[in-house]
């Protein structure tokens, strides 16, 4: 009995130490500190990039289609029979290439019938005009005969009079001659407008005639095109350019042009005109745009992207994230000595993700890029 009373006793004894030392373990733990407590005592992990000068190129975007820089409508100026057609969709024809042959014969047999009428009216003017200088000499002669009162007066009346008959002739022969040199030349012409030639060096893209088929007299409509050729060793792009920005825009100003059909090859354009006034619909002015294309990849049809380069503006160039925006000014944290220095900034220039800090940050700077959105001035960092 008295065993069993010593047993309760110690047990007892046992727990009130086991409680006692877990009340004083408890009383004792340190709580556990935050993230941001730690951050702040430690440093907040930012990342950094060293302030840098480079150059922003501001640009106008827009479209159009591509054009042949030169471009013909082949007609006839004949209503005559096609005989022979020596090009076709898609050739490359130079300057002078016959294209259209029409029927001839008749033509040649005019131009010799013109020919010989024209010789035979020269060869009577020249007969009036030798036939002229005589009687011009002979009248010298006998105004002085009569003068001296060697001949009568009706000797004299008739000298007057024969020279003013060969006079006549002479007027009535230059007309005539006149007449004769213009119907030959009228005949060669036509002669000539049988035989269709190519002004220009360029491609076919369109035939519309066949041999054996009648070419037409041009009557202002579509029909009357027999071929087009078109140059495209140059090529231009027409766009249209906004009021707003037309003031942007000068002639011999750069373009940059991509075509989505060459992958987005780039090539570089000028412009070369500007239309005076505004569309009065659209209110935008009419631009070309023209570049080499010495490989003639550029061809007409294919759409095109323009970007028109304005005026470049160098200085310290941001990503855009970089900035923080406070109460409508605009800032930038400065990474110094291990401390997020809060620092105002002015902004020149917004250009998609880059900023141009035209005052208040020094090239060879370090500034803050990433972890600056929960930073308060003064706070200390930790760069990654």
């Amino acid at each position: 009995m008295k065993k069993h009373k010593i047993t309760i006793t110690l047990i007892f004894i046992v727990v009130i130490v086991f409680i006692f030392v877990r009340i004083k373990g408890v009383k004792s733990r340190k709580p556990v500190p935050s993230i941001s407590e730690i951050q702040k005592a430690e440093g907040i992990p930012v990342k950094t990039l060293k302030a840098v000068r480079g150059r922003l190129q501001p640009t106008i975007s827009e479209s159009g289609t591509v054009q042949g820089w030169k471009e013909v409508a082949i007609m006839s100026d004949l209503t005559e029979r096609i005989i022979a057609v020596n090009a076709d969709v898609g050739d490359l024809v130079q300057k002078g290439q016959l294209l259209i042959q029409l029927k001839r014969d008749e033509m040649k047999t005019q131009v010799s019938q013109a020919e010989a009428a024209y010789q035979v009216v020269l060869d009577s003017a020249s007969e009036i005009k030798a036939n002229l200088k005589n009687i011009k000499s002979k009248y010298l002669r006998m105004k002085k005969l009569f003068e001296q009162e060697v001949i009568t007066r009706q000797e004299w009346e008739n000298i007057q009079t024969e020279l003013e008959i060969v006079e006549a002739q002479r007027q009535r022969i230059d007309s005539q001659t006149q007449q004769a040199k213009a119907n030959l030349d009228y005949a060669k012409l036509q002669l000539s407008n049988s035989s269709i030639y190519s002004p220009i060096k360029g491609y076919v893209t369109f035939r519309r005639c066949e041999p054996g088929e009648f070419a037409t007299r041009p009557m202002g409509m579509e029909s009357d095109i027999l071929m087009r050729i078109v140059n495209i060793e140059r090529v231009e792009i027409e766009t249209e350019i906004s009021e707003e920005n037309i003031t942007h825009i000068y002639p011999g100003q750069k373009v940059a042009v991509k075509v989505d059909a060459l992958r987005g090859k780039e090539y570089v354009g000028k412009v070369t005109e500007i239309n005076k006034a505004a569309d009065p619909n659209s209110h935008a002015f009419r631009v070309k745009v023209r570049l080499n294309n010495p490989k003639r990849k550029l061809k007409p049809g294919m759409f095109a992207r323009l970007n028109f380069l304005l005026k470049s503006h160098e200085g310290i160039i941001v990503p855009r994230e970089a900035l923080v925006s406070r109460e409508g000014t605009d800032y930038l944290f400065i990474a110094e000595n291990n401390r997020a220095k809060l620092r105002p900034v002015e902004i020149g220039l917004i250009l998609d993700s880059r900023v141009l800090i035209a005052k208040g940050l020094s090239e060879g700077e370090n500034f803050i890029i990433s972890g600056q959105t929960s930073l308060k001035n003064g706070d200390k960092i930790i760069i990654k």
